[in-house]
């Protein structure tokens, strides 16, 4: 009997082995096919990602160039007046915008990240200026794109109390002043 009890569990541990083997084999074939795919759309996100900063790249190179463009034609209106020292300091800047153009195109992101730490580094006042800078010129582009006239509705109120307003002011009724006591 005992050999009974010893055979059944040594072919109990056999199959719970053989169970644990099969198991294990199985989720390191999981685990490399998680792995692989993993590393499948890790790469792909990686090439949409430097796809999208090279189109934004090339986009913020025009941008500059057509900067550069405008630049030149005042530097040549400039010309025309007969005012030659200022056409010639407009196409020097005309011309760094071009080569800030080249350089952005030539250049990849981290090169690009780099120079930028580096800058921010050795000159701050310029750095942080030209951030400001930056950031006037975004909110001057977000001011012009949110709407160029604004109607007299969007401040009074309702629609009702903008028409006796522009009516008081058609009519020649005097806006109302602030009087000190």
């Amino acid at each position: 009997m005992n050999d009974e009890i010893s055979k059944e569990e040594s072919a109990m541990k056999e199959s719970m082995a053989e169970a644990k083997a099969s198991v294990t084999e199985t989720v390191r074939e999981t685990k490399d096919k998680l792995k692989a795919k993993t590393k499948e759309v890790a790469s792909q996100a990686r090439e949409r990602g430097e796809e999208y900063v090279r189109q934004g790249k090339e986009q913020a190179a025009d941008r500059i160039v057509g900067v550069s463009q405008t630049i030149r034609q005042t530097a040549d209106r400039f010309e025309q007046e007969h005012d030659p020292n200022i056409a010639h300091y407009t196409r020097l800047a005309a011309d760094t915008l071009e080569r800030a153009a080249t350089y952005v195109r030539q250049r990849d992101l981290s090169q690009l990240h780099r120079d930028g730490e580096e800058l921010a580094r050795r000159h701050p006042a310029i750095f942080f200026g030209g951030m400001f800078v930056v950031g006037l010129a975004a909110a001057r582009f977000l001011k012009a794109s949110a709407g160029r006239e604004a109607s007299p509705a969007r401040f009074a109120g309702t629609e009702e109390e903008a028409s006796t307003e522009s009516a008081e002011r058609k009519a020649g009724a005097k806006e109302p002043t602030y009087q000190p006591s």
